[in-house]
């Protein structure tokens, strides 16, 4: 397969999928990647085949930008938003199906594998450490009306002990 070939087929691939702009900087992409490796002294094929299929790629291209993994995505330029469907409320897109939108209401993920782990750690550390405290310093607000008496009959005892000796 030649460079021309590749990119087309990407292109292709990557139509309907992906919004135009992000079709047109792939290939840019991948065209100036080859061309600079061939300027190197390296056969086109083996960059092509270095890179690996392009239906691959344009899978890994369509689902980094939000598109279906099976491939049966359908983004259109005309659609009004970025999600490839009219909605209109119904729980119909433009294409017949189910607005999955209109299940995700009220639901929202975080990706705990970025920053927040340096943010929730601390936060539940001392958290436990507050619960552990309140704890210790209930046991004692209980024991506190006892202890004092305790602590007189005690002081008592040992005083009257150290006389008798």
């Amino acid at each position: 397969m030649n460079r021309e070939e590749f990119l087309q087929g990407l292109g292709a691939a990557l139509n309907g999928e992906v919004p135009s702009s992000v079709i047109q900087e792939n290939l840019r992409y991948y065209d100036e990647y080859i061309r600079s490796e061939v300027s190197k002294g390296r056969p086109e094929e083996e960059v092509i085949e270095e890179i690996g299929g392009y239906r691959l790629i344009a899978k890994t291209i369509i689902e980094a930008n939000g598109g279906d993994s099976q491939g049966a995505g359908g983004y259109r330029e005309t659609d009004s938003n970025p999600y490839g469907n009219q909605y209109s409320g119904s729980g119909q897109d433009s294409y017949g199906g189910y607005d999955q939108r209109e299940n995700r209401r009220g639901f929202h993920m975080y990706d705990l594998s970025r920053g927040w782990r340096r943010f929730i750690v601390p936060v539940v550390l001392v958290l436990i450490l507050f619960l552990v405290i309140s704890i210790i310093g209930g046991i004692f607000s209980l024991l506190s009306p006892i202890l004092g008496p305790l602590l007189i009959i005690w002081f008592l005892v040992t005083i009257f002990r150290n006389r008798e000796q």
